[in-house]
């Protein structure tokens, strides 16, 4: 039951909205590093917080994460 970032597509998502690391922190209300860590990959966000980013970034979640588990989906 793990997400996987897409990180490119957190990027241009972020490029498209004209939003910086720290603005997306901001508006996610969580610490920029943390925000920095999931657009680069290297952390992943709990479903919450990634179903919180698709709506922020107003793209569909599977379009910014994968699923390691196909449940994932139906609970979110």
């Amino acid at each position: 039951m793990k997400l996987k970032s897409k990180t490119i597509d957190i990027k241009v998502s972020l490029l498209k909205k004209g939003l910086s690391i720290s603005k997306f922190s901001q508006c996610l209300k969580i610490n920029a590093s943390y925000a920095n860590q999931i657009v680069n990959g290297k952390k992943n966000p709990s479903p919450n917080l990634a179903k919180n980013i698709a709506e922020l970034l107003e793209v569909d979640i599977e379009d910014l994460f994968t699923f390691e588990n196909s449940d994932m989906k139906r609970k979110i």
